[in-house]
C-alpha cells in the first residue's frame, strides 16, 4: 500500500496515481465529480447508478482538467510519433483506443489536422505551433469518441 502525504506529493507524478481511497470532505465536491454522479458520501454506495446527460459530454467537451490531459497527451504522441502526421494519428489511436485507426478514419483525421493548423496559422501561430495545437485538438477528440468513453 502506497501512502501519498496531504501536503505534498512524494514525487513530481504522485498526484497522477489512482486511487481506491481518496480522502474526501462532505462539504467539499469536486465538480467533475458531481457531473458524473458523485455517490453521496454519507451513506454506503453499493451499487452505481448509470447514466448519461448533456452535462457530461458538455464536461468531456469544455473542462479545463481535460484540457489539460489532452495537451499531455499531445506531448506523448509527439515524443512517441516522427513527426509525420500519419504516424501521430497511428500513435494516438494505439493510445487512446487500443488499436490501429481505419482508413477512413485516418483520412478525416488528416482533414481535422489540416483545417485546425489552418485556423491556429491564421491566428498568428507558427507553423509547428499550429500543428501541435491541431494535434491537441485531435486527442481531446478522441478522449470524446465512444469507444473511449465507454467499455464494451
Amino acid at each position: 500500500m502506497v501512502v501519498i502525504s496531504e501536503k505534498a506529493p512524494a514525487t513530481p507524478t504522485s498526484k497522477w496515481q489512482r486511487s481506491v481511497y481518496l480522502l474526501s470532505r462532505h462539504q467539499y465536491h469536486l465538480s467533475m465529480l458531481t457531473v458524473f454522479d458523485q455517490p453521496v458520501l454519507a451513506t454506503n454506495c453499493t451499487r452505481r447508478v448509470t447514466s448519461a446527460v448533456p452535462l457530461q459530454s458538455l464536461t468531456m467537451m469544455n473542462d479545463a482538467f481535460l484540457f489539460e490531459q489532452a495537451e499531455h497527451f499531445a506531448t506523448r504522441v509527439i515524443e512517441t510519433a516522427v513527426a509525420s502526421p500519419d504516424e501521430q494519428i497511428t500513435v494516438a489511436f494505439r493510445i487512446a483506443l487500443g488499436r490501429r485507426p481505419s482508413t477512413a478514419e485516418t483520412e478525416w483525421c488528416q482533414d481535422l489536422l489540416k483545417r485546425q493548423a489552418e485556423l491556429y496559422q491564421a491566428e498568428s501561430l507558427s507553423p509547428q505551433d499550429a500543428a501541435r495545437k491541431a494535434l491537441v485538438h485531435l486527442c481531446q477528440t478522441l478522449f470524446n469518441a465512444s469507444e473511449f468513453l465507454y467499455a464494451q
